[in-house]
């Protein structure tokens, strides 16, 4: 059987892109099984085939992706490796975040068949490594779904458009579900991550106090912003998007006295920007995402000097802005004439293509995955084999998990909420997706037989 198991650690930034990657390969007869870390676990003992995308964890080195990644092998499985946290990240911790989200030692087991990243700047620094060979950088398969949006765009009538502000302050306020900036857990990343190997430990305790104090300075001017601009702007509708990975409730609690802002982080943000005539954002993918559709992007960077922390290829998209008054005449200018003023999108986009592949040819990373895996299946003579005994075990486990985490969880935000699954059953539609090959579990998909 040609199955793919696709580990989904944010619904809300990534299921999308995984059903589209499902339709594709759907057409070539290769069924799809997507879900959380221990959901697809569970499947993948009881079915064997190919993981597609990482393992559970941020650097593949966790207890469970220990233990998944010896299954896989002792299964005689493969995984196609890309990492979804990020291809952009900040310029003095690029190389560290790329070797941690992409280990070498890891990389370089057979069982890793073949191993993508964002763009060239990631694939230069493995460039001696052995691995090599099986690398390729295809851009992020997220930004495919981008491929047709603007369309849709066009039949919103102007009234009925907002401003979206998009934050980026996880480090700050942390969903309750995943482990905080300053925590232990954390350090047991980076740690996993092999940072020992260039720092001590009470170095790289330093460092994530340092990169806390960055964000939550940030986030500071941001909110203040925020009430600036809402404040100043009474008469027009702005929408608030947290980054999955915060705390809804905080911006709920402590913007409900701007009457004119809504609070969403409902979905993907890409039927936000369906409705979104401007964005203001602060060094983020979704200025990206919104520069792809053309919408108009305010860039606020209130520290712009502080020791080249900017994230790379991010840090000159849009209207870039240093002060709150720099945001409130950028809005002036772009309602004055519901058109903002021409930023150097060509040397952005030269800039970023380094960093992000395929920036002008979106849909083709999820192609280039579908044709991948077809020609493996197609080629492959392995027979995987099955081990229903421990898969029993596993899923009885992660039943109790899941009752355990439902109970712990459940007035409280979470980076891991998955949709309905009457939602999920329409976005598998829209993609045109036949609603009879979709089964739908709770917080598990399979697509196909």
């Amino acid at each position: 059987m040609k199955s793919t198991f696709q580990i989904v650690d944010s619904p809300k930034r990534d299921l999308e892109w995984r059903l589209l990657l499902a339709y594709k390969l759907s057409k070539m007869g290769i069924s799809s099984y997507i879900g959380g870390a221990q959901n697809i676990r569970s499947k993948f003992l009881l079915h064997g085939g190919v993981l597609v995308g990482r393992l559970g964890g941020t650097s593949g080195r966790s207890r469970f992706d220990k233990l998944f990644l010896k299954e896989i092998e002792e299964l005689g499985g493969k995984i196609f490796y890309f990492h979804d946290e990020g291809g952009a990240f900040r310029v003095n911790g690029y190389e560290r975040e790329s070797r941690l989200a992409y280990p070498s030692d890891l990389c370089d087991k057979p069982v890793f068949e073949k191993v993508y990243f964002w763009g060239q700047a990631q694939r230069d620094i493995f460039d001696k490594e052995s691995w090599i060979t099986k690398t390729q950088p295809i851009g992020s398969p997220r930004f495919d779904l981008y491929k047709n949006a603007a369309k849709k765009r066009e039949q919103v009538k102007d009234a009925d458009k907002i401003i979206l502000f998009n934050t980026r302050f996880s480090n700050v306020q942390t969903v309750k579900d995943d482990p905080t900036a300053l925590s232990k857990r954390m350090l047991e990343i980076r740690i996993e991550g092999g940072e020992l190997d260039k720092k001590s430990k009470p170095e790289i305790i330093s460092n994530m106090y340092y990169r806390w104090k960055t964000s939550a300075r940030d986030f500071i001017e941001f909110t203040d912003m925020v009430a600036q601009v809402c404040l100043s702007h009474p008469e027009q509708q702005f929408v608030l998007r947290p980054h999955p990975a915060e705390d809804v409730e905080w911006y709920r609690k402590n913007f409900e006295l701007l009457e004119n802002l809504t609070i969403d982080n409902t979905g993907d943000v890409k039927h936000i920007f369906e409705r979104t005539k401007l964005l203001i954002h602060s060094e983020c993918t979704t200025g990206l995402e919104a520069d792809l559709q053309k919408i108009p992007t305010v860039n606020f960077i209130p520290f712009p000097d502080d020791g080249g922390e900017g994230v790379v290829g991010l840090r000159s998209i849009g209207t870039v802005c240093h002060e709150t008054q720099g945001v409130l005449s950028a809005i002036d200018d772009f309602l004055k004439t519901e058109k903002q003023g021409q930023p150097a999108l060509e040397n952005n986009e030269r800039e970023i293509d380094y960093y992000i592949s395929n920036l002008n040819e979106l849909g083709k990373a999820t192609d280039i995955l579908a044709q991948d895996l077809d020609a493996y299946f197609n080629s492959s003579t392995s027979a995987y084999n099955k081990n229903y005994t421990h898969a029993f075990k596993v899923n009885v486990f992660n039943k109790l998990r899941n009752l355990k985490n439902k109970y712990k969880y459940r007035n409280v935000s979470k980076k891991n909420m998955w949709p309905s699954k009457k939602e999920i059953v329409q976005k598998w539609i829209e993609l045109g997706g036949d609603k009879n090959a979709i089964k739908v579990g709770s917080g598990f998909i399979q697509i196909g037989k």
